[in-house]
C-alpha cells in the first residue's frame, strides 16, 4: 500500500473458507433482494401518488433509508461485530419489503414511503459487506477481497429480475397486486440472507504494533482521501447514468436498446471489480484513485462526443462510467479500511457509505435539473469537469472546506440553470406550476 494512505498496517490471520463462503452466499441472496425492489420503484411512484411530479419521492425515501442505515450498520459493527451489523441491515430490509407489500395492497402512500426507507437498509448492508470481506483477508489482499464481494453482489443483482415473473405470478395467485410480487421476492431474499449471515464467525481484529497511541476519533488523510474518492465516483456515475435512459428515449431508442445499455453499464460496475482490486493491491489506492477520476472524465467526454443516435457511443460511455466507478469505490474503500484506527474503523466506514448515498442523491437530483435546463450534453460536460476537479483533489489533497466549496459550487450552478429555465418559459409558468423538461428539442 502507498504510504500516504496506508497509515497503519495490520496483520490479520487468514480465516476459514467457511467464513468467506457464508459472506459471499449472503451477498448473492441480498443482491437478489436489492434488484427485485429497485426494478419496480419508478413504476410504483406514479401509480401510488397519481402524478409524475412526486415520482422522485420513493427513490428519495429509499436513499435516505440507505444513508441512515449505513451509519447504523457501521456503529453496530463497531460495537458487536460485522455479523450483528449486517444482520440488522438485512432484517430491516426484510421488514421494509413486507411493509411495502401491505402498502401496495392497501394503496397507502405514507406506509409505502416508510417501507422503502426501511428497504434501503438492504442496500446499505450489501455495500457494507465489502468491508467484512476486507476483514477476512490479509493486508496485501484486502482490495481484492473487497472487489470479490462486490462482484458476487452483481450476480444477485442480475439474477433478481429473472425471478420477477415467478414473483408476480405468486402475487396474482395470492390475490395481491402484481406490483407486490417483487417486494415479496425481496422480503424472502432478505430473510434468507439474514439467516445465512448469522453463521458468519466473528472475525478478531488484529492490532497494529504499539507505537504512538491515536485518538479514538482520529481521521487521517487516508480516510479523507477514501471518502472523497468514493463520493466523487458515486456522484459522477449517478449524474450521467440517471439521465441516460431519458436521453436515449428522446433520441428514438426503444426499451430493448436502453435496457441493453444499462445492463452493460451495471456489468461494467461489478464484473471487472477483481481487476480493480488487483490494481489497488499492486499499485496502491491513491494511484488507482487517480486512474478512476481519469476514466470517469473519459466516460463524460465520450457522452459529450457521441451523437445522440449512436448506440455504440452511448454504450462506450456507460461502460467507461461503470469501470471508473468500480476503480473509485475499490480504491476508496481500501484506503478507508487501511487508514481508519482500530477504535473507529467500522463506524468510519459506515459514515463514509452514508456520505456516498447522499452524494449520489444530490447528483441524481441535480442531473434532472441540468438536463431540464440546458440538455444532456451540458450535463455530461459538467460531469467531466467534476471528474477533473475530483482528480485534482486526489493528486493534490486539499482542506475539507475547499472540497465542500467545490461541491457547493456545483449545487449553486445546477440551481441557477434551473432558475434560468424557469424564467425563460414561454408562456410564463403560472404560480405553483412547473417548467417542462426540454431535451433534444422535445419536451416531457
Amino acid at each position: 500500500m502507498d504510504p500516504p494512505v496506508a497509515t497503519l498496517t495490520r496483520h490479520r490471520p487468514l480465516v476459514t473458507s467457511r467464513a468467506a463462503t457464508v459472506l459471499l452466499v449472503s451477498q448473492l441472496i441480498g443482491g437478489t433482494g436489492l434488484a427485485a425492489g429497485v426494478t419496480v420503484g419508478a413504476l410504483l411512484s406514479q401509480r401510488t401518488f397519481g402524478t409524475e411530479l412526486l415520482a422522485g419521492l420513493p427513490n428519495a425515501a429509499a436513499t435516505a433509508g440507505t444513508a441512515v442505515a449505513a451509519a447504523i450498520v457501521g456503529s453496530l459493527s463497531q460495537r458487536w461485530g460485522r455479523r450483528i451489523g449486517l444482520a440488522f441491515g438485512y432484517g430491516a430490509a426484510a421488514i421494509g419489503s413486507l411493509m411495502a407489500v401491505v402498502a401496495i395492497a392497501t394503496a397507502n402512500a405514507p406506509i409505502l414511503l416508510l417501507a422503502l426507507a426501511a428497504y434501503g437498509a438492504g442496500s446499505a448492508a450489501t455495500m457494507q459487506a465489502r468491508y467484512a470481506g476486507a476483514d477476512l483477508a490479509p493486508p496485501k489482499r484486502q482490495a481484492f477481497a473487497i472487489s470479490v464481494v462486490l462482484m458476487t453482489t452483481s450476480v444477485g443483482v442480475l439474477l433478481g429480475p429473472a425471478l420477477l415473473p415467478a414473483a408476480e405470478a405468486i402475487a396474482a395467485r395470492s390475490h395481491l397486486p402484481v406490483m407486490a410480487g417483487p417486494f415479496m421476492l425481496a422480503g424472502g431474499a432478505y430473510i434468507v440472507a439474514l439467516i445465512v449471515i448469522t453463521a458468519l464467525p466473528k472475525v478478531p481484529r488484529a492490532h497494529a504494533p504499539h507505537t504512538v497511541e491515536e485518538p479514538a476519533h482520529a481521521t487521517g488523510p487516508g480516510v479523507r482521501f477514501g471518502a472523497v474518492t468514493i463520493c466523487g465516483a458515486q456522484a459522477v456515475m449517478v449524474a450521467i447514468m440517471t439521465m441516460t435512459p431519458v436521453h436515449m428515449r428522446h433520441n428514438g431508442f426503444g426499451l430493448s436498446a436502453t435496457g441493453l445499455a444499462i445492463s452493460l453499464h451495471i456489468a461494467s460496475m461489478y464484473l471487472p471489480a477483481p481487476l480493480s482490486g488487483y490494481l489497488v493491491d499492486r499499485f496502491g489506492s491513491r494511484s488507482v484513485g487517480q486512474l478512476a477520476a481519469l476514466v470517469l472524465a473519459a466516460a463524460a467526454g465520450a457522452a459529450v462526443a457521441a451523437p445522440g443516435h449512436s448506440l455504440a457511443g452511448t454504450v462506450i460511455s456507460l461502460v467507461l462510467l461503470g469501470w471508473g466507478w468500480s476503480l473509485g469505490v475499490v480504491a476508496g474503500s481500501t484506503a478507508v479500511t487501511d487508514a481508519a484506527t482500530d477504535q473507529t474503523r467500522p463506524r468510519t466506514q459506515g459514515r463514509v457509505d452514508a456520505a456516498m448515498s447522499v452524494a449520489g442523491a444530490l447528483a441524481g437530483l441535480l442531473s434532472g435539473l441540468v438536463v431540464g435546463a440546458v440538455g444532456f450534453g451540458w450535463l455530461a460536460l459538467g460531469a467531466g469537469v467534476l471528474a477533473m476537479a475530483y482528480w485534482v483533489t486526489v493528486i493534490r489533497p486539499m482542506r475539507v472546506w475547499r472540497s465542500v466549496l467545490i461541491a457547493a459550487s456545483f449545487v449553486v450552478f445546477g440551481c441557477s440553470l434551473y432558475a434560468h429555465a424557469w424564467a425563460e418559459q414561454d408562456p410564463p409558468v403560472a404560480a405553483g406550476g412547473y417548467p417542462s423538461l426540454v431535451i433534444g428539442g422535445s419536451s416531457t
